[in-house]
């Protein structure tokens, strides 16, 4: 995504005072390390492959390749999110939420 700060502030501008935003990414480890696995390498290639590039060609940020947690919750915080946080996760995805 070319701008994940613009979208997800277009998200945070429709939500309700008290509401909540759902974003799921691809599963990613918080060390690189944590992606020496099957599904990482997936993921990682893709993401080098796909994602990036087209991240970069379409827009003004990049969160480079697996965007990290730390990574997600700075383009949150930058769309007026107090807070975003990792509620779960599937051998595949991450899933978190953002609050007003």
């Amino acid at each position: 995504m070319g701008d994940p700060v613009g979208s997800l502030h277009q998200a945070y501008k429709a939500l309700s005072p008290d509401g909540v935003v759902m974003v799921i990414e691809p599963m990613a480890g918080r060390k690189t390390e944590e992606n020496f696995n099957p599904v990482g390498r997936v993921y990682s290639g893709a993401s080098v492959l796909c994602c990036t590039p087209n991240a970069i060609a379409s827009g003004p940020y990049a969160l480079g390749t697996v965007a990290s947690d730390d990574a997600l919750a700075e383009v949150a915080g930058k769309a007026g999110f107090s807070s975003f946080t990792r509620v779960t996760e599937t051998p595949f995805n991450r899933v978190f939420q953002g609050k007003k």
